[in-house]
């Protein structure tokens, strides 16, 4: 058994998202394998994706991630539409559609935080590190757009 120790390794970075697509029957499955849990002394339990990602307990801040599930989309662009700053990185992800052999209906996007993919754990075989791409983040309020 080999066992992995990340306790020294920090993956944030700013202005970086690193992505994941899944397939899950539900909204509450891809909730169960992404929650993290707090356990009765206080300390926080590593969800199902951090243990299969060899992601460390406190390797990213669930404020800044995105998690949810598209039924039937066509493309990875229809996929990641409903993603924080997708805007700014649709470019990136067009040339994805292209390499990816499965059909995906769900999305766990994690910014300001670059996951090595070197570290793959294992776990779900329906559960995929796509990639890690430059975001840029935009205010609610645009002068542009007001034009």
């Amino acid at each position: 058994m080999i066992i992995l120790d990340f306790s020294e390794v920090s993956m944030e970075k700013d202005l970086v998202v690193s992505i994941w697509l899944g397939r899950f029957e539900s909204e509450e499955d891809l909730e169960d394998y992404t929650r993290i849990d707090i356990s009765p002394e206080g300390e926080e339990i590593r969800s199902k994706f951090q243990e299969d990602f060899g992601i460390e307990q406190y390797g990213y801040d669930m404020d800044f991630s995105d998690v949810f599930l598209i039924d039937n989309p066509e493309s990875i662009e229809d996929l990641l539409l409903g993603a924080s700053y997708s805007e700014s990185f649709m470019d990136e992800i067009e040339e994805w559609d292209e390499k990816l052999e499965k059909e995906y209906n769900s999305v766990i996007a994690v910014y300001d935080y670059e996951y090595d993919q070197g570290i793959q754990a294992g776990g779900r075989a329906d559960v995929d590190f796509i990639g890690t791409v430059p975001y840029e983040k935009r205010s609610w309020y645009d002068e542009d757009d007001c034009l």
